[in-house]
C-alpha cells in the first residue's frame, strides 16, 4: 500500500512539472499575482487633475442654465432668453446673483419688513377678489390665479402684478373655487403653470419680485 501511495505522489509531481513547461519543454515564467495596470489609468489621472467642478461640467448633458448664462454675459452681453422665449433682465440677475453676501442689516432691515408687509396686504386683497382668505392661500393658489389673470388680460404670466389684478377684477372676471379644484386635480395643468412660474422673477418686465 505504501508503494501505491509513493507511485501516485510521483505521478502528481511529474504532471505538475509538465504543466509548468511550454511546447519546447522549457519552464514557463512564474505567474505574477500583482494587479495589472488598467489601460485607462492615464485618463483617470487626467480627470482627477481637472477637479470635481470641471468634471461635473464635462459630464453635464442638459442645457445650460439661462440665468447663469445671462450673468456670465454681463451687462454688455447679448440678450438671453429662457426656455419659454422670454428675455431675462440682466441688471436684476447680476444684482441678485452676485457673490457678495447680504449683511444682517440688509437682510432684516426696515426695507425688507416693509416689502413683506406690502406683500401681505396685496395677498389679502387678492384673496378678497378670489374668495380665499389669506390664511388659506398657498403658492399654488397664486400660480393658478396669476395664470388666469394673464390669460384673461392677454398678457404674459410674469407681467401680472397688483394693478393687473385690480384691472381684472374691475372688468368683472371671476375665478370660481371649483375651477381651482379642477386645476389641482390636473397634474398636466399644475406642471404647466409651475414651469411658467419657475424663474419668472428674472424675466424682463417681471412683476413677481
Amino acid at each position: 500500500m505504501d508503494d501505491d501511495v509513493r507511485v501516485r505522489s510521483s505521478q502528481r509531481k511529474k504532471a505538475k512539472k509538465t504543466e509548468n513547461k511550454d511546447e519546447n519543454g522549457d519552464l514557463r515564467p512564474a505567474k505574477s499575482y500583482r494587479t495589472k495596470k488598467t489601460e485607462g489609468k492615464g485618463n483617470s489621472e487626467t480627470k482627477k487633475s481637472l477637479g470635481p467642478k470641471k468634471r461635473r461640467q464635462e459630464n453635464s448633458e442638459g442645457p445650460a442654465d439661462p440665468v447663469e448664462t445671462c450673468r456670465q454675459k454681463g451687462l454688455s452681453g447679448s440678450p438671453t432668453y429662457d426656455e419659454h422665449g422670454f428675455e431675462l433682465d440682466k441688471e436684476y440677475i447680476i444684482k441678485r446673483t452676485s457673490n457678495r453676501a447680504p449683511t444682517r442689516s440688509e437682510a432684516w432691515g426696515k426695507k425688507a419688513e416693509a416689502h413683506w408687509d406690502l406683500k401681505k396686504k396685496e395677498d389679502e386683497r387678492i384673496g378678497e377678489m378670489m374668495g380665499v382668505p389669506f390664511t388659506q392661500q398657498s403658492p399654488l393658489h397664486h400660480f393658478a390665479w396669476d395664470d388666469r389673470v394673464a390669460r384673461d388680460l392677454g398678457i404674459a404670466f410674469h407681467e401680472v402684478g397688483m394693478e393687473e389684478y385690480e384691472e381684472w377684477h374691475k372688468r368683472g372676471f371671476v375665478f370660481p373655487k371649483e375651477e381651482f379644484g379642477a386645476f389641482w386635480d390636473s397634474e398636466e395643468e399644475r406642471n404647466r403653470v409651475t414651469k411658467l412660474a419657475t424663474g419668472s422673477a428674472f424675466r424682463k418686465g417681471s412683476k413677481r419680485r
